[in-house]
C-alpha cells in the first residue's frame, strides 16, 4: 500500500471504502484476541482479483496471543505505529504489564494507518523525532483535521486514546465509518479482505 499514490488516483470516498476493508479483515484477530504488533502500510497489498481489488494483510511475524506475549525487547514492528501500550512493553517498562497488551493496541496502528489513507502522509513526519506513541505517553493529545467531518475526527482521536480501554472496538470503527457524512456517493469496486501468514525461517 502506497498511501501518496493512491490519494492521487482515487477519491476520498473510495479510500474511506478501503478503511472499511481494512477495518474488516482485523475483526477475526480480535476476535480471536490476536494482536497484530506490527500493522502499517507495507504489510497490506492490494492485489487485482476477478475483477476487483483483494485487501492482503502480509507479514504476521510479530503477531502474539492476548496473554501470551513475546518476551519484552523482542516485538519485532516500526515503532512509528506502535501503540502506547506496545511501545512501553517492548522498551522494558516495567509498568506495563503483557497481560495488559490486547488487540486494542492495534486500534491505535490503525488510526496512524487511516491517516495515511486519506491525506498520503504519515502522521509520524510531523511529529519526529518523537513517534505518535511516545507523545500520546506524554499526555499529548493527537489531533485530526478540522476539515473532516465531525464524525470521522471523532473516531480517529478515539482511536489514538492513551487509554487502550477508551479506544473503540473494531466493529464500532465500521460502523461509524459506513455512517460518517462524507457527501455523495460514488461507486467503488468491492474489496475482498483476506489475511495472509507470511512467515521467515532459517
Amino acid at each position: 500500500l502506497n498511501p501518496s499514490r493512491l490519494v492521487a488516483r482515487t477519491s476520498e470516498v473510495e479510500r474511506i471504502e478501503l478503511a472499511k476493508s481494512l477495518t474488516y479483515a482485523l475483526m477475526p484477530l480480535e476476535k480471536e484476541g490476536i494482536i497484530y504488533a506490527d500493522l502499517k502500510p507495507e504489510n497490506i497489498l492490494l492485489c487485482p482479483k476477478d475483477g476487483h481489488l483483494t485487501l492482503k494483510l502480509i507479514d504476521l511475524e510479530s503477531a502474539f496471543m492476548k496473554n501470551d506475549p513475546p518476551d519484552r525487547g523482542y516485538v519485532i514492528g516500526t515503532p512509528d505505529y506502535y501503540s502506547p501500550e506496545l511501545y512501553m512493553y517492548n522498551r522494558e517498562d516495567e509498568g506495563v504489564k503483557g497481560v495488559s497488551l490486547t488487540p486494542a493496541s492495534d486500534v491505535f496502528s490503525l488510526a496512524l494507518v487511516f491517516f495515511e489513507l486519506f491525506t498520503g502522509r504519515r502522521y509520524a513526519e510531523h511529529l519526529a523525532p518523537k513517534c505518535p506513541c511516545e507523545l500520546s505517553m506524554e499526555g499529548v493529545e493527537l489531533p485530526m483535521p478540522k476539515e473532516w467531518p465531525y464524525e470521522l475526527r471523532n473516531l480517529m482521536e478515539d482511536m489514538l486514546s492513551y487509554n487502550p480501554h477508551r479506544r473503540p472496538s473494531l466493529s464500532r470503527v465500521l460502523d461509524v465509518l459506513s455512517k460518517a457524512d462524507l457527501g455523495k456517493k460514488v461507486h467503488v469496486s468491492s474489496l475482498d479482505p483476506e489475511i495472509y501468514l507470511e512467515r521467515h525461517y532459517d
